[in-house]
């Protein structure tokens, strides 16, 4: 059996939350957010505690955000 793309590198599928500095400004990041490690890397973690205020600050910005059940994690 051949490898499964996405599948060897660790992530499956792609884990996005690695590259959130790709669409949330870093020092938005670094205000709502920590800088994590896992064997697969550096990734940001938002608190939920946080995503509100995040929201609110990507809203003054003039990002579009909604909340969505699907990206809550439960």
């Amino acid at each position: 059996m051949g490898d499964i793309p996405g599948l060897s590198d660790g992530y499956y599928p792609a884990w996005r939350q690695a590259d959130m500095e790709e669409i949330v400004p870093e020092d938005l990041l670094r205000a709502f957010g920590k800088s994590e490690c896992s064997p697969n890397g550096e990734f940001w973690l938002v608190p939920h505690e946080n995503a509100e205020g995040l929201a609110e600050a990507l809203r003054l910005r003039g990002y579009h955000v909604e909340e969505t059940s699907f990206l809550r994690g439960h």
